[in-house]
């Protein structure tokens, strides 16, 4: 199965994008420097407070636990540092795409030729995840790493608890709780996955729903941001603070352990499972108005 004509590298549209995106970056190449090194001042600082701990009891088991902190806040920073980064480039640069193009009168030229606005609108996405290959690449990494310790950081305070007699006597329960532990493992490791390629999708779609109703690429970026506050602050967040007390007041009807289980469900619904459906809701709906919109521009 092949690739649409505007995936391709080779796409006219996509050339001239890559050289565009060539030239407007090379003064800009230094910016993922500090984001890179901002974790290691966080981990500087973490492995500061933990210090004293370790220097006071001064055994193997508290050296591990002050490093092995200083490993997991280093690692999440990273990835949190990086992946702000990349969403903030991908939105930035989406909402740019077509307000350029109108902004420099080559708008309707792009509409005279042979090339429908779909294809112009596919290979300029294209060209712009092209572009952004590396740091989308680096963030997954990041994220993986971070899956990675966490799992380990996790299974280690899993093992010694499962030391405990009265668990290590009980082989089914033993079981339970490293069959749950290798499927929550599982599960992260996915999620982290699924949620970058639904963020650049989001960023991509809602910088590209600000760009096709600007006429200039500074009222583009700016519609950018206040799309992204309106989203998440005014939509999203209202809806994750009334989910979480509602369910907790339903659940009062139940009993207690299935109560404490709709609360946890309720808890990793609102934080995790909605804002990735908000993202992937709203990057669909973004490029449907996208192509529908582009579609009556004529200037």
């Amino acid at each position: 199965m092949s690739l649409p004509a505007w995936a391709s590298a080779s796409h006219p549209i996509a050339r001239r994008e890559q050289t565009l995106w060539g030239r407007a970056l090379r003064p800009w190449r230094w910016v993922w420097i500090p984001l890179a090194l901002l974790p290691l001042c966080c981990s500087a600082v973490c492995a500061l407070s933990a210090l004293p701990v370790a220097l006071t009891e001064n055994t193997a088991e508290t050296w591990l636990f002050a490093l092995g902190l200083v490993l997991f806040i280093g690692v999440w920073g990273l990835q949190g540092f990086l992946g702000f980064g990349l969403n903030l480039f991908l939105s930035i640069g989406a909402s740019t795409l077509i307000a350029r193009e109108r902004e420099t009168q080559n708008w309707p030229m792009l509409r005279i030729t042979t090339l429908h606005v779909p294809e112009i609108v596919g290979a300029k996405i294209a060209a712009l995840l092209r572009q952004s290959r590396w740091p989308i690449g680096a963030v997954l990494a990041a994220r993986l790493f971070a899956a990675a310790i966490t799992t380990l950081y996790a299974g280690g305070a899993l093992y010694v608890f499962a030391r405990a007699p009265e668990i290590a006597a009980d082989t089914a329960a033993l079981t339970g709780l490293w069959v749950s532990f290798g499927a929550s493992a599982i599960a992260l490791t996915a999620y982290f996955i699924v949620e970058l390629i639904a963020g650049v999708f989001y960023n991509c779609g809602v910088g590209l729903l600000a760009s096709c109703f600007s006429r200039a690429t500074g009222a583009a970026v700016g519609i950018t941001f206040v799309l992204h506050f309106v989203l998440w602050f005014l939509v999203l967040t209202p809806i994750q603070q009334i989910l979480v007390p509602l369910i907790a007041a339903l659940s009062a009807a139940f009993p207690p352990d299935v109560s404490a289980l709709m609360f946890v469900g309720a808890s990793i619904v609102s934080s995790f499972l909605l804002p990735l459906a908000f993202e992937i809701g709203v990057a669909a709906a973004a490029f449907f108005i996208v192509l529908q919109v582009t579609q009556g521009i004529s200037e």
